[in-house]
């Protein structure tokens, strides 16, 4: 992920590629939109075999965060710096 990467910038990339790009599914977050300030949650395409789940979450960390899950290498979170969190 490149420094300064935009969500929305990354969402399009996923959706090209045939992912769903919906709001968060749970928490606080919930169903609240992009635009209205909240997260992203990434799923591949269906049937595709791919594991990989990707969501952003807002004021995570100082400006927000990724969280990419996959059951091959856990979670991790990457700011949006491109740096990942412990």
């Amino acid at each position: 992920m490149r420094s300064g990467t935009n969500p929305l910038d990354i969402a399009e990339v996923a959706k090209k590629a045939g992912w769903t790009v919906q709001p968060l599914k749970k928490g606080s977050k919930k169903d609240l939109t992009y635009s209205e300030g909240r997260g992203l949650s990434m799923n591949p395409p269906a049937g595709s075999g791919e594991s990989l789940y990707i969501q952003y979450h807002p004021g995570c960390g100082h400006h927000g965060e990724y969280k990419v899950s996959s059951p091959k290498n856990g979670t991790l979170r990457i700011d949006l710096n491109g740096k990942v969190l412990k």
